[in-house]
């Protein structure tokens, strides 16, 4: 029986359903559900470079070993009509029972986040060197809003797929009047509409709220993002 806060080792990558083979430090073998397997917590852990040994915890998902990475570069939903969203609404959108366990690793959509959005927010930040390649924007209702009223959007590598390529280059239009320091902030703050599929990043909600989440941890509302965005256009 595997007890409470035992360290184990997976021996697979891939589990069946969702559950994976483990190695206890006793030697024994068997099959955990994922609900009940905690990977070691890393800051921004979907965004770090992996080493070895944090690959044999964390399973590939898409082909990378980041949080719900075939989700968050899919571009299935990008043919559906979107909906206006305002980010007030995304953050008081309830949490999805997704966090920090094998189980939530690799969670396909739901709910939500099946559907396509249109998201109009004044661009506060822009982070465009993120280990995973995507460009982190973080995004408030009005450009005097509370930098950490924030919610995230944000652009995956264009190796994925060709819009990704020419939403960047529509944001970068949109910021050439504005300076960003070295953080990212931008000044003064642009007004953009952003188009993509709903997201919820249940990496960084924790017993105590959000964390790790950029700016953006005002509530678990705010692990709501529009992840992959399809296009950027003026509002």
């Amino acid at each position: 029986m595997l007890k409470r806060g035992e360290r184990v080792t997976l021996l697979m990558e891939s589990g069946s359903g969702n559950f994976y083979k483990v190695k206890t430090e006793r030697s024994e073998e068997g099959w955990v559900h994922g609900r009940y397997l905690i990977p070691p917590w890393i800051p921004d852990a979907e965004t770090l470079a992996f080493t070895e040994f944090a690959s044999a915890a964390y399973p590939p998902c898409g082909g990378a070993h980041h949080f719900r990475w075939l989700e968050k570069t899919d571009v299935g939903q990008s043919s559906l009509r979107p909906r206006a969203a305002s980010i007030p609404a995304l953050l008081h959108w309830p949490p999805l029972g997704l966090g920090q366990d094998l189980a939530s690793w690799c969670a396909p959509r739901q709910g939500r986040e099946l559907k396509a959005f249109a998201v109009t927010g004044w661009v506060r930040r822009v982070r465009k060197q993120e280990a995973d390649g995507d460009w982190h924007v973080e995004i408030t209702s009005t450009a005097q809003s509370d930098p950490d009223s924030c919610v995230v959007v944000e652009i995956p590598d264009p190796s994925y797929d060709s819009r990704f390529s020419a939403a960047r280059d529509a944001l970068d239009a949109r910021l050439q009047g504005s300076v960003m320091s070295t953080a990212g902030d931008v000044s003064p703050p642009v007004p953009v509409t952003f188009f993509g599929a709903g997201f919820y990043d249940g990496w960084h909600s924790s017993s105590t709220g959000a964390k790790g989440h950029g700016r953006c941890n005002s509530s678990l509302g705010a692990l709501w993002e529009i992840h992959p965005v399809f296009s950027v256009t003026s509002p």
